[in-house]
């Protein structure tokens, strides 16, 4: 998969068309712009690259998880009877929650 940095140099190369009145021309594919983010924007889609923000929640989804797990672990070893393991897990489980909450915020936003 190409990064974006690739996408958007392969589609940032303009050159200009007279006639009666500009055109600005994508060399990558041959189109028209009349508006270059617009044209960026659609060429970042359509390489699979989404929205800043789901990448965020899903970032932040996979970090929660990261948490939950260490949570468990930590359930287990206050199971083998080792000191301050149930504390740690329970304050794990907040973190959980919160981050989970940014996630849900992070999809929410536009």
């Amino acid at each position: 998969m190409k990064t974006m940095q690739e996408v958007l140099a392969e589609h940032g190369e303009w050159r200009y068309t007279n006639g009666a009145g500009s055109t600005i021309v994508c060399r990558k594919c041959g189109a028209p712009v009349e508006n270059v983010v617009e044209h960026q924007a659609a060429a970042l889609s359509a390489a699979g690259f989404g929205l800043v923000a789901d990448a965020k929640a899903e970032a932040l989804e996979e970090a929660a998880a990261l948490v939950a797990s260490e949570q468990q672990h930590q359930f287990r070893r206050d199971s083998q009877r080792l000191p301050g393991a149930h504390i740690v897990a329970q304050r794990m489980g907040v973190l959980v929650n919160i981050i989970r909450a940014r996630a849900a915020r992070a999809k929410a936003t536009p």
